[in-house]
């Protein structure tokens, strides 16, 4: 395991309109991306803090946590400052 930045760049993403469960319909729209970090490695998660129409290959971005409830936090990313 190594340490990494949190940094990277949006290297793909859909824009989703419609929510996949009725759950989450106060959540759309949302970016869904394949970020590309400044180590290396990729992953998936959301784009946040950004309008989706923003949202661009190539877009430095930054990790930021998002607390769900009480026991589970999601890494997401948010445009680099």
């Amino acid at each position: 395991m190594a340490d990494a930045s949190g940094r990277g760049k949006v290297f793909s993403f859909n824009v989703h309109n419609v929510a996949f469960d009725q759950a989450f319909k106060d959540d759309v729209p949302y970016v869904y991306a394949m970020i590309e970090l400044d180590e290396g490695p990729m992953f998936a998660t959301n784009v946040v803090e950004c309008p989706s129409e923003d949202v661009s290959i190539g877009m430095p971005v930054e990790i930021v946590f998002q607390d769900m409830d009480e026991t589970v936090t999601l890494p997401k990313m948010r445009p680099a400052h």
